[in-house]
Formats: C-alpha cells, structure tokens, sequence
C-alpha cells in the first residue's frame, strides 16, 4: 500500500495534469493540508516528491512553481509533444492517460490537436485546426524530449518526415506504407475482432457480419498499409476466424456521415437496409460502439429484439457501449497500458526491437445474450497481422 504523502503526490499531479492549477503555482502547504486532511509533513514530503521529479520547482518565499507554466527554459526541458487528437471517448482516454503518465515521471505533456479547430471538415464531421501543421513544426524545431504521436491516418499527415532523428513514439496504430517504427505500442484491432467473432461462435451463431465503414480518404494501395492500416487488419482478422469456424464471411460497409457525398449511402439507411433483408445475419461485430448502438436502434425501430433476434457487439469499450438501449459486449483496447508502454519507451525504461501491441479484452454485456460467458476477461490470441513483443 503506497504511503500517504505517496498518495497526495499522485493526487497533486493529476490535477496538475488536468490543469487544475490555472496560475502556474500549487497552493500554499497550509492550504492543501486543511484541503486534504493530512498533515504539513505529508504535504511536505508529497511537494518535494514531485519536485525530486521535475514536475515542480521550489522558490524560497515565493511559492512552489509547475515546471513548464511560466518558466520557458525549465519547460522545453521536460516538454513532451503529444500529437493526437483529444476529443471522442476513445482518443480523450488515451490522450488523458498519456499526460497523466508522463506527468508522473516528471514530463510536461503539450497537446497539439488536429481537431481542434472552430471549422469543420471537408465531410461535415470534425473540426479543423488550421494551425495545427505550423503548431507541428514548432514542436519538432524545439529542444524538447520528443514526441508521442497517433499513427492514424499518418499515410496524409507523415509528422515526422524531416525530422526522423527526433526522439518519437508511436501509439494506437500506424496507418501508413512501410515498416511500424519499433518504438510503437499499438491497439490489437486484428485481435480484438477475432476475440468477438469467436465469443458469438461460442453462442452458437453461424451467420454473423462485420459491419464496417468507408474511410473519408482514399487509402494508399500498398501492399504494407493494407497490412498496417486498422480497417484491413480488422477485416482480414474477420474472414481468417469465420473461415477457421468453416463459416462463411459477410462484411457491409458504408459512408460513416449523416451527410454521404452523392452515391453514397448513410449509416442509417444501410444498417436499415441490411436489417430487412429476409436473411439477415443473427450476430453483427461493428467496427466501433457508437456504430453498435446505431444498430441496436435501428434494430428496435424494425420490431427486431436485442439479443433474442439479433445479437450485437462493438469495439473500444466506450460510455456508449453501457449508455446504449441494451449495453453493448464490446472489446477494450486497454489504453492505460498503451500510454504507460509508451511513456516508458519515451523515458528510456522500456526498449524493444518491434511494436508492442497491447492485448485487447473481451467485456461481455447484455447485447449477445451472454450472461454465462461474464467471465469471459479472455485476451487476445497472437495479433493477426503484427508481432507483439514484450
């Protein structure tokens, strides 16, 4: 059990990292006793934790400053540029506990958001920072510890082309031609499918689909991004596990936009569509759990019951997936794991030859009927399509 003032120095450097502490200074020692129950000596002990680890600086009679708001040359030396974006349940997750890990190893976290922005994009869909390729480059030409970035979508936005000797990691995915750099810890999307196929196998479904979406952009043909990029590697997975099942595959996709360009169908109309057909499949894996819980209301508008008629499962393990009408038996991608990897790689405590990709877990809801398989915490078999090493 960690001691107390172990305790209070966690619990100041959340709030640090959530940017509770708008001034740039702690409170004073008297105040965060009386705040917190404890004792002067606790809090003394808990301030010069974090200051043994950069992550605050003591001024005598002035105050206990946080390095990196208001002193420029402490801040670039413990600056870290975390290059994602920072909104949906998913990404605000990782993007949260990446800051929170490299703030408990004395690092200041700098988000730089692509989404950011007031303006939404060429789809309607999220909003734009314009400023985000000059924000970039700013980070990169600083003498800061390095950056951790998302490798979505890097195929249209290669950050760190030019810049290859900056000390980088690479998490979630990398969604590009080539080889995955090494320094990388990755979500198992191959595996997290093949985890869902085989729970509705186990249920004793046969006709079971992958319902998916079209990216906005068009995907490089290169053989290696097929092999990187999250989509194929979901897909491939699908139809590897529904062969080995000697079962055969349907996969749907369509537009993931209230707003489909012309010749393109919405994500209501074709879950609808696919959902009155005569032979409609028992058992659906989506590619995320909001697109779950679209199926589920769709489902319920056409007098189809959940699970009873159709059973459901999504991805990502998010707040839709137990807000949805019926909680949805989701896979969850364990993305304290992937911030934690990654914060270690950053520091210099983790060193590996290959992507670490992080085993996903299967959490069983109501959505499959499967109340006997709560014990189901199974993880991933290998990944599919990329080596995982420790």
């Amino acid at each position: 059990m960690a001691h107390k003032y172990e305790q209070v120095a966690t619990t100041l450097m959340d709030r640090i990292a959530a940017g509770q502490y708008a001034t740039g200074m702690l409170p004073r020692e008297i105040d965060l006793v009386e705040e917190l129950g404890v004792s002067r000596v606790t809090v003394n002990r808990a301030i010069q934790r974090l200051a043994g680890r950069g992550i605050v600086r003591r001024v005598k009679k002035q105050g206990t400053f946080i390095v990196g708001q208001g002193d420029e040359t402490l801040s670039l030396l413990h600056q870290v540029g975390v290059v994602m974006q920072s909104r949906g349940h998913f990404y605000s997750e990782l993007c949260s506990s990446l800051c929170r890990h490299l703030m408990r190893h004395g690092l200041f976290p700098v988000n730089v958001d692509p989404f950011a922005g007031e303006d939404l994009d060429a789809h309607g869909c999220q909003p734009v920072n314009r400023d985000y390729a000059r924000a970039v480059q700013r980070l990169l030409g600083a003498p800061i510890r390095g950056i951790v970035f998302d490798g979505a979508s890097y195929y249209s936005r290669p950050i760190l082309a030019g810049n290859e000797d900056k000390r980088a990691v690479c998490v979630h995915c990398f969604d590009a031609p080539g080889d995955p750099p090494p320094h990388a810890a990755f979500a198992d999307y191959a595996g997290g499918i093949r985890l869902a196929v085989k729970h509705l196998v186990r249920l004793g479904h046969r006709d079971i689909m992958l319902f998916g979406v079209f990216p906005f952009d068009p995907l490089p043909t290169d053989p290696s991004h097929q092999r990187n990029a999250p989509l194929m590697q979901m897909r491939e997975s699908y139809m590897r596990t529904m062969q080995e099942a000697g079962l055969e595959a349907h996969t749907e996709v369509v537009q993931f936009s209230e707003r489909p360009p012309s010749g393109m169908i919405g994500t209501d109309d074709g879950i609808r569509g696919v959902l009155a057909r005569p032979n409609r499949p028992t058992a659906i894996v989506c590619e995320m759990d909001f697109l779950a819980v679209k199926v589920i209301m769709r489902a319920m508008e056409l007098g189809l019951r959940v699970p009873q008629d159709l059973a459901v499962t999504g991805l990502f393990n998010t707040p839709w997936a137990t807000e949805s009408p019926v909680s949805i038996t989701t896979i969850d991608m364990d993305v304290n794991t992937m911030a934690r990897r990654a914060t270690e790689l950053m520091i210099g405590t983790r060193h590996q030859t290959a992507p670490y990709i992080v085993p996903p877990r299967l959490v069983v809801r109501a959505s499959c009927g499967a109340a006997a398989f709560a014990d189901a915490a199974a993880t991933s078999p290998s990944p599919v399509t990329l080596s995982s090493q420790s």
